[in-house]
């Protein structure tokens, strides 16, 4: 599975320099969260868990590759690394705090699959629709062009 998101990283690297990474980074997290899904509900062997958490480790581990550079693209030239700095700061906030509901809703008598539902697929798929609320930057513009 590292592989596979490792090659997510690369190809959806090279795709985001075509393509809205905005959308891609959406796009991306909506599979995942379908093949997630998928494997929540029916895999049931070793086989079938394998490939589809490889398949959505490819869009969800590679979906960052278009994120890194999305998230430079939507702060201002000159608060740039603070804002990019702040948003992975706070993305570490929230695996702390998921990890934690996690187990408090394990202790609570849920089952994994039911914990899983509510603290990542469906965050996961909330979090695809609220990044077309972000700013959209048109592929192949340079940053001097997009400063605010």
């Amino acid at each position: 599975p590292n592989l596979v998101g490792f090659l997510g990283y690369v190809v959806l690297g090279y795709i985001s320099d075509k393509v809205s990474r905005r959308n891609l980074v959406a796009v991306s997290w909506v599979i995942a969260g379908v093949l997630w899904a998928i494997m929540i509900l029916w895999a049931q062997d070793f086989v079938s868990i394998m490939l589809l958490f490889s398949a959505s480790a490819f869009f969800e581990a590679g979906s960052y590759a278009p994120m890194f550079t999305y998230l430079a693209e939507s702060y201002p030239t000159r608060m740039r690394g603070s804002g990019v700095a702040f948003t992975n700061a706070i993305g570490q906030i929230g695996g702390i705090i998921g990890s934690a509901g996690f187990g408090i809703l394990l202790a609570s008598g849920l089952s994994v699959n039911d914990a899983a539902w509510i603290l990542g697929l469906i965050p996961m798929l909330l979090a695809a629709v609220l990044i077309f609320g972000a700013r959209n930057v048109a592929p192949r513009t340079a940053l001097e062009a997009i400063a605010i």
